[in-house]
């Protein structure tokens, strides 16, 4: 998988509103191997700027927590966050420009599908 393909994992999500489990944990295979560099995402993103509208609606149409977010704030800020009950694991960074912000995003994702795997003994 390549950082072109992980960043497809948004676009598809948008284009059938269905979460590839499957190219999801392909990615954080191999995120948890070679870690994907942000900027190499940043710069996938900068070139198709429509996979980071996929990535957006993946993460408005989370309906669970603790959990990553990613979302476009009034002023056009991005924010990157983290939410949980546990006011103390919360945190929240805040980018200029959607594409660095959904490169991380991506990133958290995969660390993130990594964990919960790795709790349930599956990784």
């Amino acid at each position: 998988m390549t950082p072109f393909e992980c960043c497809q994992i948004g676009a598809d999500y948008a284009a059938s509103g269905e979460r590839d489990v499957s190219m999801l944990e392909t990615a954080a295979r191999l995120h948890a191997k070679v870690r994907f560099d942000a900027l190499t995402l940043e710069n996938e993103l900068r070139h198709r700027p429509e996979v980071v509208d996929g990535w957006l609606r993946w993460s408005e149409d989370k309906r669970w927590s603790p959990a990553w977010y990613f979302s476009i704030a009034d002023d056009d800020s991005c924010v990157v966050g983290y939410y949980s009950t546990d006011e103390t694991r919360q945190t929240k960074t805040i980018f200029n420009n959607p594409f660095s912000a959904c490169a991380a995003f991506i990133i958290h994702e995969l660390e993130d599908y990594r964990l919960l795997q790795e709790s349930k003994g599956k990784w």
